[in-house]
């Protein structure tokens, strides 16, 4: 799996990420830093990244696009430190890897992790 990290994650994840075998650049790598987050949602669709943020708006911008992917992890912790999303992500991602792989919004809160399949359901 390839990650793309947000401007609200450290780059330092990267390496962590990469000690896991996984690939991960970080926004300011592709220079999509500032860029509109529909513009880094595209990036990340055209080559297979997987997005990883802070920020509400990807799963909003994704789930209104009927978009089937990129997938996207969306951290709701309280602390984001390195090393904590870092120990999150390294006991979790073997068991999301199905869900990531077809396209999901993910979502990983302090006691729970959620994940809705793309494209997701218009009412």
């Amino acid at each position: 799996m390839k990650f793309l990290l947000n401007e609200n994650i450290s780059p330092r994840l990267i390496a962590k990420l990469k000690s896991l075998n996984y690939e991960a650049l970080h926004v300011n790598d592709c220079l999509l830093v500032g860029k509109p987050d529909v513009e880094i949602v595209e990036y990340a669709k055209i080559n297979g990244l997987i997005i990883i943020t802070h920020d509400l708006d990807y799963g909003r911008i994704i789930s209104l696009s009927a978009l089937d992917k990129p997938s996207v992890i969306t951290l709701r912790l309280d602390k984001l430190n390195t090393q904590i999303v870092f120990n999150i992500l390294r006991d979790n991602l073997k068991n999301l890897e199905s869900y990531i792989k077809n396209g999901s919004l993910i979502t990983i809160e302090e006691d729970k992790i959620r994940y809705r399949s793309l494209p997701t359901e218009r009412n």
